[in-house]
């Protein structure tokens, strides 16, 4: 075979390849652009910002300062799914079948109280437990003679730990299936024969554990009001065995869309512009006069770090939506210190009724 016949060969075939390499060139390019269409649809529903509960008697003034990590961040967060609530409203019904997930069929006793509507409890010879909107309270006090509240295999690791909570919490109808559990701090005690139990560091030397819990949608914690994202606190045996219980209760959650979210850069430049609204105050020492009429003022504040999740606000919004939450500490013109919390609407001022909270 010579090169002129060489050449006609390669002649023939290159036209029906450069054309596929066009054809499959130009479908490329078409999927590229829908794709990247439909990462950019704008959410078709304005929302209203999250009422964020303002911590009360503390006064925001003085000086403020930012970590330079914190102030640096460029990068651009993802957008954020945004949830529809749908609650189901605590009546007697609905606390009655609660209850008996933990093995009581008598009737409570009923309250009534100004924020947290009716209140529902049991004092039991063996068992306490009170519900009302927003929590639940469990302790057993007293040894049952058949237990209602193992986990299936005895705790040995945090693996275990987690498992254990996870089953009980689904077991009692109190974790949905879009919730995550995530034990943040864990503290063992090993029983002693007269004093009180005795703390120690290992699982393995523990009769007993104590553990706070975060709740989560996805990668983000959920948020009280006061922004604690320790939402959840049990008290468990080596056995499994949970004793003692306080949680959030968290209404059905419907995803309704994905919405554009500020940068961090763009959530400091709002923070030092004098948004953002402390949420939460945790005085390093007992306040003199603590509850009684007084006003905390701020002379400096020094952010820390800052974290995005999701706010459950008093009461209940018709959705739940990301924040941002700055964390730091403060000294009052008292001298005294503190931890700080502020959180702020983390949606783009755009896709709010109203921007400002």
């Amino acid at each position: 075979m010579n090169l002129t016949s060489l050449s006609q060969i390669f002649k023939k075939i290159s036209i029906p390849i450069l054309g596929a390499v066009i054809i499959l060139s130009l479908f490329f390019l078409i999927w590229l652009r829908q794709h990247a269409q439909q990462q950019n649809v704008p959410p078709q529903t304005k929302i209203a910002p999250p009422a964020i509960v303002q911590t009360p008697l503390i006064e925001k003034s003085g000086s403020l300062r930012i970590n330079q990590n914190i102030s640096q961040t460029q990068e651009k967060v993802p957008p954020v799914l945004v949830f529809q609530w749908n609650d189901k409203p605590l009546n007697k019904n609905r606390a009655i079948q609660i209850a008996s997930n933990f093995g009581i069929p008598q009737e409570p006793q009923t309250a009534q109280d100004a924020i947290l509507g009716e209140t529902y409890r049991w004092n039991l010879p063996e068992i306490s437990l009170s519900i009302d909107r927003f929590r639940l309270n469990y302790k057993k006090t007293s040894p049952l003679k058949t237990p209602i509240a193992y986990s299936v295999r005895k705790i040995f690791t945090e693996e275990d730990l987690e498992q254990t909570i996870r089953v009980f919490l689904k077991q009692k109808g109190l974790l949905e299936d879009t919730v995550e559990i995530n034990a943040e701090k864990i503290s063992y005690y090993k029983n002693t024969p007269s004093a009180a139990p005795q703390k120690v560091s290992d699982i393995s030397q523990a009769d007993k554990i104590n553990v706070l819990v975060t709740l989560k949608l996805g990668q983000y914690p959920l948020l009280d009001h006061n922004a604690d994202q320790m939402l959840a606190s049990l008290t468990i045996t080596k056995e499994g065995e949970v004793t003692a219980l306080s949680v959030r209760l968290i209404p059905e959650l419907q995803p309704l869309e994905k919405y554009p979210v500020k940068s961090v850069d763009e959530a400091v430049k709002e923070i030092l512009a004098g948004g953002g609204v402390i949420a939460g105050f945790k005085p390093s020492e007992p306040i003199q006069g603590e509850g009684e009429t007084q006003i905390i003022r701020v002379s400096s504040l020094s952010i820390t770090k800052v974290n995005l999740g999701y706010y459950l606000p008093i009461p209940e919004q018709a959705f739940l939506q990301p924040v941002y939450v700055f964390i730091g500490n403060v000294v009052t013109e008292d001298k005294k210190g503190g931890e700080i919390s502020m959180i702020l609407p983390a949606i783009k001022s755009q896709f709010l009724t109203n921007p400002k909270p």
